[in-house]
């Protein structure tokens, strides 16, 4: 008895001092994100985000000039519609744009069909072409969170477009929290 008690106490002395001395920083539960290289992670919070692959590369809102004007990303939801769009202006000109609409009760969180104006649709804009999702070409947007309350909606997106003389367009591991 004695000894399992003097290995208790061996261990507890050994153990113990090496988690006193850490203090871990909380985890910031609404992190911000300025990179333009990686994909903003995937939060619930109204953190103001967007991002996406466009055919595998990183695509995030981007403002790069001094136009008052010029918004990098903005989300309006009213009347049962919802809009959230990211675009990318480099010294005052247009590089890009990722726009999604849905328009449904959205009464309460739900996955939602790109594929024409009702229910969803997506687009995607550059320099030389412009591509709208149809019923052809589609994909999803699912809504992780919608709290009318503190005005944060959330989700995530996917969906293909193709326009005649240019090329087709994967957009993946779509993922928005934005605040009206």
């Amino acid at each position: 008895m004695k000894t399992t008690q003097a290995s208790l106490i061996c261990v507890a002395v050994l153990v113990l001092p090496a988690g006193c001395g850490k203090h871990e920083p909380p985890i910031d539960p609404c992190p911000s994100h300025n990179s333009t290289t990686t994909l903003p992670p995937a939060t619930q919070c109204g953190a103001n985000t967007f991002g996406c692959l466009v055919n595998g590369k990183v695509w995030v809102p981007e403002k790069v000039n001094s136009h008052p004007h010029t918004k990098k990303l903005h989300a309006d939801w009213h009347d049962g519609t919802f809009v959230v769009y990211g675009s990318k202006v480099v010294d005052d000109q247009y590089v890009g744009l990722v726009w999604l609409r849905v328009e449904d009760s959205l009464a309460t969180e739900g996955t939602y069909a790109l594929n024409n104006w009702t229910p969803g649709l997506g687009r995607f804009e550059d320099t030389l072409c412009s591509y709208q999702t149809d019923t052809s070409w589609g994909g999803q947007l699912t809504i992780t969170k919608f709290d009318r309350s503190n005005y944060i909606i959330s989700g995530t997106f996917e969906f293909t477009v193709v326009a005649t003389g240019c090329d087709t367009i994967q957009i993946t591991e779509g993922r928005f929290d934005v605040t009206e």
